[in-house]
This record gives structure tokens, sequence and C-alpha cells, in this order.
């Protein structure tokens, strides 16, 4: 069983322009694979309870616009015992590129302040 699932997805036209995520995803990717790490994907529409389940480990790398939704089960997953490493402004806007006066996951990261965009 595979214990490692990274996150991507496909919002870059609705984040400002130089805050993609496709540097960090990249960067993920390539780490796990020079050391041999297994791993799975997951596009963020896709991250619901029965497909979190399998796994111990959720990478978010830079998942700058996340909906409410997929906040929640971003939480349930953590809840159930999960671990979650995120980058950067993973969370910081809405799906639609709106920016969060507070990260969506501002407190289950344990972040307390964000310096201006």
């Amino acid at each position: 069983m595979l214990e490692l699932l990274i996150a991507f997805y496909d919002r870059e036209s609705f984040i400002p322009k130089g805050k993609l995520a496709g540097d960090a995803f990249r960067g993920m990717y390539y780490a796990m694979l020079r050391n041999r790490i297994p791993f799975d994907l997951v596009h963020v529409g896709r991250m619901e309870e029965e497909v979190l389940s399998r796994y111990k480990v959720l990478i978010l790398p830079n998942i700058g616009a996340l909906s409410d939704d997929e906040a929640e089960n971003v939480r349930k997953f953590v809840q159930r015992g999960g671990s979650v490493i995120s980058t950067y402004e993973t969370g910081v806007y809405d799906e639609w590129g709106q920016q969060r006066t507070v990260g969506v996951l501002d407190d289950l990261l344990g972040i307390r302040h964000r310096s201006p965009a």
C-alpha cells in the first residue's frame, strides 16, 4: 500500500502571476522520484474521503486555490490520523482565485500571521 499522496491542480489561471504551483509540484514530484519514495497523485477536486483514507501523508505543494469543501476534506483526513505537508501559499485563495483574509487551512497548519502578498 502506498502511503504518500501528492496533490496537484489546474487553477493557475485564477492565481496572480508569479505565484504558480507548478514549480512546487515538480519539486516534490522529482524529490520523491529521485529518492525512490513511492507515491500517488491526486487532483484537488478528487481529494474525497474515500480517496484520502488510503494514505498516511498528503503533500499540498503550493496548492494556493482551495475550495471550502476541499479544505474540509483535508481537515477530515487529519482528524483520521493523516499528516499534511504544505508549502508556500496553500489555501490562501478560494477556488476562483480570490484572496482570503485568512488561509482556509491556516489554523490546521498552525499559521498565525501571514506577510502581505
